[in-house]
This record gives C-alpha cells, sequence and structure tokens, in this order.
C-alpha cells in the first residue's frame, strides 16, 4: 500500500513538472514581430547616422574569456532536457527518501 502510494505520488509529481514546462514554451505573436523587427531597424538606422557614438566594452581579457568559457558550455545545454533531468533526479531522490 505504502508503495502504492509513493508511485502514485512521484507519477503526479512527474505529470505536474511536464505541464510546467510545456507552459513555459511561447511563441511570440506576430504582431510582437513586427514590433521587434521596427525597433530593430529604426535602432540600426540610428546607429548608421550616428556613427560618431561608439559602444566600448569596459572588460579586461579575463572576464571576455570567462564569459566565453561560460558561453560555449552552456549553448551545448537543450533547456527543456535539462529541466527533464532536473524534476526526474529529484523525484527519484524523494523516492529513494521516502522508501529508506
Amino acid at each position: 500500500m505504502k508503495g502504492l502510494f509513493i508511485l502514485g505520488f512521484s507519477l503526479i509529481t512527474l505529470a505536474v513538472n511536464q505541464l510546467s514546462a510545456l507552459a513555459q514554451i511561447r511563441q511570440p505573436t506576430n504582431a510582437e514581430l513586427r514590433r521587434l523587427r521596427q525597433e530593430l531597424q529604426q535602432l540600426i538606422n540610428s546607429t548608421k547616422k550616428n556613427r560618431a557614438i561608439h559602444i566600448q566594452d569596459g572588460r579586461n581579457q579575463a572576464e571576455k574569456q570567462a564569459r566565453e568559457s561560460f558561453v560555449h558550455a552552456w549553448s551545448k545545454v537543450e533547456p527543456v532536457q535539462l529541466m527533464h533531468r532536473i524534476n526526474l533526479q529529484i523525484s527519484l531522490k524523494f523516492l529513494l527518501m521516502v522508501l529508506a
């Protein structure tokens, strides 16, 4: 009976986690995309007109390298798959705690 309860609770936990993951995936609307394109085009045009304005990068070489290695490492990770793995690990740890 206790094992059945634990199994049911674990399945419910996994199902809720899956639903929350799906709810976070949202595509922008066509109106949002149009607005963003217009804003980007305006930014490009204003930058072309004001070439005297330059954006300076104030980071030193060590900070740039740290950022680059961080981005490179995380660019290989699929966020949804990572979240599923974490949720599965949490559920398994909970199950092992209850069974112990």
